[in-house]
C-alpha cells in the first residue's frame, strides 16, 4: 500500500482494505489451498522467528464499510467510495488472479480498484522509481533470516528511489527501525 496516497495513509482506510479480503477464500480459489493466511510478515515456516498473535484483520465486509465511513469515504451515486490503482509482479497468471480477486473484494465495500499489467521493467520502474501506484503486489521469498528478506520492505533506511524489491510503500517508524537495526546483529536467536 502507498503510504504517500491521501487517502491510503488513512489507518482505518488500509484496515477496511484488510477486512474486505477473504484470504481464505483467496487461497483455495487461486492458489489451489497452496498455502495459509498470516498476520505476519515473517511466514510461518520461519518457525522460532514467526509470531502468530499479532493483530489480524478477520474477513468482515460490514466492518470495512464502517471504517470507510469513519474514514470519512462516503459512497457515492454509483456507489464507489474510492479509486485505486493495483499493480502486480508479471511473475505469473496466480498474481493477476490475486489482484483480480481483490479488485472484486474491494468493490463489495466501494472501492473501485484498477489493475494494470505491465512487463517487468515497467513494473519495477512504476513501483520502485516513480511510486507510482497505490496498491501492489509481490511475491518475496523472506529466506531463513528476517533481516535480510522482510527488513528491506519495513526498514525507512531501505526506501531507495529505483531499488528494487525494498520499502517503497513509504512506511517509517523510527521505533520499527531501531529494532529492525538491533535484530540485524542480535545472535540470541530467542531475542
Amino acid at each position: 500500500i502507498n503510504l504517500h496516497h491521501p487517502e491510503l495513509e488513512k489507518l482505518a482506510v488500509r484496515q477496511a482494505i484488510y477486512h474486505a479480503i477473504d484470504r481464505d477464500a483467496l487461497i483455495r480459489a487461486v492458489w489451489y489451498g497452496a498455502g495459509r493466511a498470516s498476520n505476519s510478515p515473517i511466514p510461518y515456516q520461519a518457525r522460532e522467528m514467526h509470531a502468530d498473535n499479532l493483530p489480524s484483520y478477520p474477513y468482515d465486509p460490514g466492518r470495512a464499510q464502517a471504517l470507510l465511513d469513519a474514514a470519512g469515504l462516503s459512497t457515492g451515486a454509483n456507489g464507489i467510495r474510492l479509486n485505486l490503482r493495483f499493480d502486480w509482479v508479471p511473475l505469473g497468471q496466480e498474481n493477476l488472479l490475486t489482484a483480480q480477486f481483490i479488485r472484486q473484494s474491494l468493490r463489495r465495500v466501494g472501492i473501485d480498484v484498477d489493475v494494470r499489467s505491465f512487463d517487468l521493467p515497467t513494473y519495477i520502474r512504476k513501483i520502485y522509481s516513480d511510486y507510482d501506484f497505490d496498491l501492489n503486489l509481490m511475491n518475496y521469498f523472506p529466506t531463513s533470516d528476517p533481516s535480510v528478506g522482510v527488513q528491506r520492505f519495513y526498514w525507512s533506511k531501505a526506501a531507495s528511489r529505483g531499488t528494487p524489491f525494498v520499502n517503497a510503500s513509504g512506511f517509517s517508524d523510527p521505533e520499527v527501525d531501531r529494532l529492525l537495526e538491533e535484530a540485524a546483529v542480535e545472535n540470541d536467536p530467542a531475542r
